[in-house]
């Protein structure tokens, strides 16, 4: 069923690639193919809806979704500041 589902969708984005509906189906089709464990087809769906649709929210998750991808096997940020209370915090 999973695979017809995501085979109808591939579908729809090829039939209406430039429909705002194209970067819904985009993405999830990437994320399918992330949970199956197959990160360069993930990839390249997120960057199709990234690119395709940078102003539209399911492009924007796509770009959210590559860089969280991309950080993959990288070290965290150091994050510091102050909080409400003027102490000084560290998230590292």
């Amino acid at each position: 069923i999973q695979s017809d589902y995501l085979k109808k969708l591939e579908d729809f984005v090829m039939k209406y690639a430039s429909s705002e509906d194209a970067a819904e189906a985009m993405v999830t089709i990437a994320m399918s193919r992330e949970f199956e464990g197959k990160s360069d087809q993930a990839l390249e769906w997120y960057q199709k809806a990234s690119s395709s649709f940078p102003d539209v929210l399911w492009g924007q998750k796509a770009t959210g979704a590559l860089t969280r991808l991309k950080l993959e096997g990288k070290k965290f940020p150091t994050i510091t500041g102050v909080d409400l209370d003027g102490k000084k915090v560290d998230l590292s």
